[in-house]
């Protein structure tokens, strides 16, 4: 449970950070907003084993829809202090993580899932760590 707890911090931490820099034109680059479903679902084509067309189509539209409903309902900048409940947003994340977890199981064939998940634990164990922040995990 903690390990998708941490993927799907990791995977919304990477889909807001994505959002802000589109916002600034940035990260998004000339493919503008949608540029980090694009490079995710590269990275993907790089890591999971024979990907056809039609398992990566369905994969960049999973998470174009995933990627508009957080943007739908993540606070506005500044707004993290003013009534912004961390705990229910990482709750969000773990469920969306789940679901993810899921629909992807449906789409990619049992090697592929699993080339899938040893891929994400490599993300996750490569990452950064911040250390003990207030609120952080």
């Amino acid at each position: 449970m903690r390990k998708i707890a941490l993927i799907a911090g990791f995977i919304m931490m990477l889909a807001i950070s994505a959002e802000a820099q589109e916002r600034r034109g940035g990260f998004g680059g000339p493919g503008g907003p949608g540029g980090f479903q694009e490079r995710m679902v590269e990275m993907m084509k790089e890591n999971i084993p024979n990907l056809t067309q039609v398992q990566t189509d369905s994969i960049s539209a999973y998470m174009k829809r995933q990627a508009e409903e957080i943007r739908k309902n993540r606070p506005e900048p500044g707004q993290q202090g003013q009534g912004f409940d961390r705990e229910k947003m990482r709750e969000m994340m773990e469920q969306r993580q789940k679901a993810q977890n899921e629909k992807f199981k449906t789409i990619l064939t049992e090697e592929q899932y699993t080339a899938y998940q040893k891929w994400q634990e490599e993300m996750r164990q490569n990452r950064p760590q911040f250390g003990n922040r207030p609120g952080g995990h």
